[in-house]
Order: C-alpha cells, then structure tokens, then sequence
C-alpha cells in the first residue's frame, strides 16, 4: 500500500461518514486536509475532480472541503515566481494549479456541486 491509497482511504471514510445534506464544521476541516493531502500525491486535477464527482453532489461539506483545497492550493502556487522545471506531471499542476485545474475543467464541477446544494447559503 503506498501513501495515495492509505490518504484517499482516509479521505473516503471522513466523506462517507458524514450524512448526506450536512455540514459539519470538524468534518469538513479534516476532508480539506484529505483533499489537500491527495492533491499532492495525485495532483490536484484528479484529487478534486474525483472527490467532487464522487461525493459532491450528495455532501456539501465534500463540496466546501474541495473549494477550500482549491483557494489553499492557488495561494501557494508558483504563480509570480520562477519557473519550476516539473519533471512530472503532478509536480507540473502543483507548480501552476490553477492552469490545471481550468484546463480539466473543475470550475465546472465545482459549480454543479454547488448548485445540488443551492440551499446551502455558505457554499
């Protein structure tokens, strides 16, 4: 088992956990940090995207976890400073995350998310 199954276990369980339709300030705290962590080992493309097309439209705590990991991931990005050379592609989308996740069009997703929880004055 390496590091990207034991943290997206981790993040299944804290989002499988809560009920559907609720927030919960604690859980949605520890789902940012799962989010954030998988963005990092999986890059951030395919760690938001899964989680959100997974749990979003049934969990808005799931949808707030992935805004705020979204938010997070842009403030330290390398945007403004030197160019990384990335030798990969993760390590690519965590140098220039938004550019990433524009191009595979999370903006989307996370709108849609958003919208099956339109009650949700916080999201």
């Amino acid at each position: 088992r390496g590091l990207q199954d034991a943290v997206a276990e981790a993040l299944a369980s804290t989002a499988d956990g809560i009920w559907d339709g609720r927030r919960d300030a604690e859980v949605e705290e520890t789902l940012y940090v799962e989010v954030l962590a998988l963005s990092y080992v999986m890059g951030p493309t395919t760690a938001i995207l899964e989680t959100l097309r997974r749990w979003g439209a049934a969990k808005p705590a799931v949808v707030r976890a992935a805004a705020d990991a979204v938010v997070d991931l842009a403030r330290r990005s390398t945007s403004g400073r030197p160019r990384l050379e990335a030798a990969d592609a993760i390590l690519a989308e965590i140098a220039a995350p938004i550019a990433a996740l524009t191009s595979a069009g999370c903006g989307a997703e996370l709108l849609r998310s958003s919208q099956a929880h339109s009650a949700d004055e916080d999201l």
